[in-house]
């Protein structure tokens, strides 16, 4: 939080919500989370799975409470597709 206690880009955009990725020229490209949900178009349901999948094992220990969140969400994303 800065000092008038608004959010930092750290606070909104934390390090498990980005990835860096390997192009097929050899370089490198960092992916962010909320950026890639925005390009694909992803509606609530989808974005918040897609949320889970990045952050697996990597905002806390605990894999599988996030992995049950994908689930959760998938379905929700497939119940209102049906």
């Amino acid at each position: 939080m800065n000092t008038d206690n608004t959010p930092t880009t750290a606070d909104i955009r934390p390090d498990y919500y980005r990835v860096r990725v390997k192009c097929s020229d050899g370089g490198s490209h960092e992916v962010e989370c909320f950026a890639l949900i925005d390009a694909l178009g992803l509606d609530f349901y989808l974005g918040n799975a897609l949320k889970y999948l990045f952050r697996i094992g990597r905002k806390s220990p605990d894999r599988v409470s996030d992995m049950r969140k994908v689930k959760t969400y998938a379905q929700q994303a497939l119940e209102r597709a049906s």
